[in-house]
């Protein structure tokens, strides 16, 4: 047809899924500070390099995550 084309992609839209780390924590941007990788850019673990001495501060955030699945789930629940 002389004036149109057409494109495989056309009205679709790309969905950006954030990542989870295996921990069941959403990925975060870092950036490297090794001298093989200097300034790179990469997602990570929001726990990598938590200093494992800071017992209470790592369960006080742990305990935060546990609340907010608490509510989701008895939102859920309720939602039925």
């Amino acid at each position: 047809m002389v004036g149109s084309s057409s494109n495989a992609s056309e009205g679709k839209k790309a969905k950006f899924q954030h990542p989870k780390c295996k921990c069941g924590t959403y990925a975060v941007m870092q950036q490297s500070g090794t001298a093989k990788n200097p300034d790179r850019i990469f997602l990570g673990c929001s726990y990598y390099g938590v200093n494992d001495n800071d017992v209470q501060g790592r369960m006080m955030r742990m305990e935060k995550r546990l609340e907010k699945l608490e509510f989701k789930i008895e939102d859920e629940y309720e939602a039925k």
